[in-house]
């Protein structure tokens, strides 16, 4: 008689720990049992992590059909897996999808096994908040790209607006100020023509941009650094460029060193007066 009092406490105290654990899983849980030679399954388990993901007490599920209890669950695909396990007993994972019906929507992952009972086992991982996440970002991203491809579209427009104003400053220097100044200058003086040269240069340089272009690109360079990068790409020698401005030679050979450093031209062999050319084209 004491053996026999002792093998059921042993089997509750058994049953008792199987129950704390199942219901510990952070993993959903839910039990199934096949009725109808497999056509449909009985809830005879379901833990904690299920009552949270699915959002019903267990007492609302057990001894009920899954079908009634889930009515999505053959749109959800999941039905014919449970069938496929409880049939062949192999275990089978059934990959993130959406859950829906008119009470819940969700995303589960599942893993479906056989137990040895013939009782059908899915346990599964409520991913809703991931998936919910992931949408988000992913519209983020989608928002992203449309206000880059705006600001693409913003900065192309603004870039053809500069080039046809930059084409009128052009054209108004050409057919209103050079002839005066061609005119001007063949009525000078030797002195004056050079002058006169000297300024036709100058607006050549402003109609082709060179100045924005150098200071925009590179370091901000001093007004008289810009003023002697226009003579060297026009040409000029340090001497030629010290009597055009009042300098020292030894001044100007300082500054063109100046330059290169502000250009960030290391190589010794780049040509300054090269390199300045292809910023005017």
């Amino acid at each position: 008689m004491k053996r026999k009092r002792i093998i059921p406490a042993a089997l509750y105290g058994s049953e008792h720990s199987f129950r704390a654990i199942f219901d510990s899983m952070s993993n959903a849980v839910a039990v199934y049992r096949a009725v109808e030679n497999g056509r449909n399954f009985i809830i005879t388990g379901f833990n904690r992590a299920a009552e949270r993901a699915e959002k019903i007490k267990r007492h609302m599920v057990i001894g009920r059909k899954v079908t009634e209890v889930f009515p999505g669950v053959k749109d959800f695909g999941i039905f014919k897996v449970f069938q496929k396990v409880w049939h062949t007993g192999k275990p089978e994972h059934y990959p993130v999808s959406m859950y829906k019906d008119e009470r819940i929507v969700g995303w589960r992952e599942n893993h479906i096994f056989k137990l040895s009972s013939g009782e059908v086992v899915a346990i599964y991982e409520d991913v809703t908040e991931r998936k919910e996440k992931e949408k988000a970002l992913l519209e983020q991203s989608k928002a992203l790209e449309q206000k880059n491809i705006a600001l693409k579209e913003v900065m192309e427009q603004i870039s053809v607006e500069k080039s046809e104003q930059a084409k009128k400053i052009t054209s108004n220097l050409e057919n209103i100020i050079m002839p005066k100044l061609r005119r001007l200058k063949s009525r000078a003086s030797e002195t004056q023509k050079t002058l006169c040269e000297s300024i036709e240069k100058d607006i050549k340089n402003v109609a082709s941009g060179f100045g924005i272009k150098i200071s925009g690109k590179h370091i901000a360079l001093s007004r008289r650094e810009l003023e002697i990068c226009s003579l060297i790409k026009d040409g000029y020698k340090n001497k030629d460029i010290a009597e055009e401005l009042y300098l020292s030679a030894k001044t100007v050979e300082t500054i063109r060193k100046s330059i290169r450093r502000k250009l960030r031209i290391k190589n010794k062999e780049v040509n300054l007066h090269t390199y300045l050319q292809t910023l005017q084209q």
